[in-house]
């Protein structure tokens, strides 16, 4: 029975586990395997010993999360044992800082423990022993292995400075420093950790070739020793720059077979910026063409500050699109004044948009500014840049000597002219100083740089300018002559139009003021029938026809004559002496055709008596002919009086004769006389007679 029993109830326990495993999820089973049995919260990895210098805290020294484990993922939490000397503080992530009494040097033990909830109640664990040590520090970090990038360097090259460091205890930070021939330049101070780092800098040459650089680096421990390596140097590499385009120009690929057109804004990219900043900035490419082209964009330069979202487009023609820009600094950038470009290379050409960014510290505490004081910021080449440079105590400083350094250079960072001052920091400092323009400087944009340095800061600021091309005289008469020419005909002209319109003018007005003169004289001689059909006359040929009621009345129509002969010498007072001109042309036409008719008649006088003379001599001759002739003297008589008649007639019609052509040569000379433009008053008054002429009336 016993037995049964004991089988019965062996089997009840097999199938309970058996039911218990086959009702079981897999993810429960896997949970119940993975918990240890003891407790879920365990100690795994060793906290090592801390070491540190004296008068200094060991803030954030390690995470006691990376070495206890906590299984159930309940919250945990940490506490120390307490030593003399050293408080000790754990936040609620688990860091851990030391903070020592004043001047302490000596040994503490500690442990960490570590308390989470479980199923069954709280779970305990506890740390080795950490032993804490604080020592007098007086060890300064070694340096090792300096070295740069690049071997051969040439100007507007980024290079990349690096050196390795040690110490007994713990590194605390880095500073870079630089001269490139304008006095030493400081970076700012980068904070590094360990007992075993290197520091790097990296930055753009902006010496010319030829010139000889500086560098090195300095390091500090938590303790505040300080080192530096030796003095660095290298030669900038002299190479011939090939003239570069300015901005938004373009390079021709292929000169001889361009496919497509295409544009770029902006033209150049200019960004002010200070250390950890960023900033987006677009880039807008413009097809031109009809059709459809392709674009690759390239980056020169500025590789450590900027991010281009694309590298290559395909943009359908008469439209445009968008490229990214994303410029970013880094909290240790060195600040300077940094050059690059990007190429926009297309089918056929390439158009190249220069980048100038200027990078000052986060904070400074002393500012530099400058300003070019040149008319409209233009200047031509061989002349000079007048600068104004300001200097600003933005903080505490006590006057402290510095350097200002400032040049002129162009887009792509090539250096034009520069010089370098020593200052005494006050509030405010202003400085006027000039730089020259080289005589070969193309025209373009330009930029004046302005960097001042204390003993751990740095300041910079830029202005800009254009450099303009001497005006070539010749040069510009050749490419326009025949604009030029073109010009010169049409004013010749204007003028020959604008003389023969007044010269019309003034025959016309000298025409009316005649036809008046004409009508006052029939008025005066009460000629009334005669002066009305004048004055109609006078009307209809100016466009005025005269009213049929004003006809009718006589009396007033002889008024309204009378008033307009006496209004026109008012307004037209000076025409009397147009008139007068015209009258004394007039008299000296007529004496001198009556010189003319006295000459001619004289002449044929003469004439006459010669032609007489010669009559009489033939008559006589033919007298005495026909005595020896008579039996033909009445037929021959008859007939010698009438050649002489005949001569006479013909000699009387060349008289007459010359006389048509000779007056007909008169008329000519008057009328050109007519033409001739007046003195200037005459013109007035021809212009006033113009003016108050009666205004036309339509029936």
């Amino acid at each position: 029975m016993v037995k049964k029993g004991g089988l019965f109830i062996f089997l009840s326990i097999v199938l309970i586990g058996i039911s218990f495993i086959t009702f079981t999820s897999p993810d429960e089973v896997e949970t119940l395997l993975e918990v240890p049995v003891s407790s879920p919260l365990v100690f795994e990895v060793p906290i090592p010993n801390q070491i540190w210098a004296t008068n200094t805290n060991h803030t954030n020294a390690l995470n006691l999360n990376n070495h206890f484990t906590n299984y159930m993922g309940t919250n945990t939490t940490f506490n120390v044992t307490e030593v003399e000397n050293i408080t000790i503080l754990i936040d609620e992530e688990g860091f851990v800082s030391f903070y020592p009494d004043l001047n302490f040097e000596g040994i503490r033990e500690v442990v960490f423990h570590a308390q989470a909830a479980g199923i069954v109640g709280l779970y305990n664990a506890s740390s080795n022993f950490v032993q804490l040590e604080v020592l007098l520090d007086e060890e300064s970090p070694k340096w090792s292995n300096p070295q740069k990038s690049r071997t051969d360097i040439f100007q507007s090259d980024f290079i990349r400075f690096y050196t390795n460091w040690t110490d007994n205890l713990a590194l605390d930070s880095f500073l870079f420093s630089i001269n490139q021939g304008s006095g030493w330049v400081n970076g700012s101070r980068v904070y590094f950790s360990g007992v075993s780092n290197f520091s790097k800098q990296t930055i753009q040459i902006s010496a010319p070739g030829g010139t000889g650089v500086s560098w090195a680096f300095y390091a500090w421990d938590t303790s505040g020793n300080i080192n530096r390596t030796s003095i660095q140097t290298f030669t900038v590499e002299i190479t011939e720059t090939p003239t570069e385009p300015g901005p938004g120009e373009e390079v021709i690929i292929d000169p001889e077979e361009i496919i497509s057109e295409f544009s770029v804004t902006p033209g150049i990219i200019e960004l002010k910026m200070k250390q950890g900043e960023e900033i987006t900035r677009f880039l807008r490419i413009q097809n031109e063409g009809r059709e459809s082209s392709n674009f690759k964009i390239v980056l020169n330069g500025l590789e450590e500050f900027l991010v281009l979202d694309k590298t290559e487009v395909t943009i359908p023609g008469r439209t445009s699109q968008t490229i990214t820009l994303d410029f970013k600094v880094g909290e240790r950038t060195f600040p300077d004044l940094y050059f690059g470009y990007i190429d926009i290379i297309g089918d056929s050409k390439t158009r190249r948009v220069p980048i100038i960014l200027e990078i000052n510290p986060l904070e400074i505490d002393f500012e530099v500014g400058v300003q070019v004081k040149n008319k409209d910021k233009r200047v031509l080449p061989g002349k000079e840049v007048e600068i104004e440079i300001r200097i600003t105590n933005l903080g505490d400083y006590a006057r402290e000597n510095g350097t200002f350094y400032y040049a002129i250079k162009d887009v792509y960072g090539k250096t034009l002219d520069f010089s370098q001052e020593e200052f005494e920091l006050k509030d405010e400092e202003f400085f006027i100083r000039t730089l020259k323009i080289p005589t070969d400087t193309l025209k373009g944009y330009y930029i004046v740089y302005v960097r001042g340095n204390l003993e751990k800061e740095t300041s910079i600021a830029t202005d800009n300018f254009e450099v303009g091309a001497r005006f070539d005289v010749a040069g510009f008469i050749k490419l326009n002559f025949i604009l030029i020419l073109i010009i010169l005909i049409s004013l010749i002209t204007a003028l020959l139009i604008i003389r023969s319109r007044r010269n019309r003018e003034r025959l016309k007005i000298l025409n009316l003021y005649l036809k008046v003169n004409e009508l006052k004289e029939l008025i005066n001689q009460k000629q009334l029938d005669k002066a009305i059909e004048y004055y109609i006359k006078i009307k209809s040929e100016y466009g005025e026809p005269v009213s049929e009621k004003i006809l009718d009345n006589k009396e007033k129509l002889k008024e309204e004559m009378q008033r307009l002969a006496d209004s026109f010498d008012k307004k037209n007072s000076g025409l009397k002496e147009i008139s007068k001109e015209v009258e004394d042309n007039d008299k000296e036409k007529k004496e001198g055709e009556e010189i003319e008719e006295k000459n001619l008649e004289k002449k044929g006088s003469i004439k006459r008596e010669i032609v007489k003379e010669k009559m009489n001599k033939e008559e006589n001759i033919k007298d005495e002919h026909l005595m020896n002739k008579k039996e033909n003297g009445e037929e021959l008589k008859e007939e010698k009086e009438n050649k002489i008649e005949e001569e006479v007639v013909k000699k009387r019609d060349g008289l007459n004769e010359n006389k048509k052509s000779q007056n007909k040569i008169k008329n000519q000379k008057l009328k050109k006389s007519l033409n001739k433009p007046k003195k200037r008053g005459n013109e007035t008054k021809k212009n006033s007679l113009k003016t108050d002429k009666p205004k036309t009336k339509k029936k």
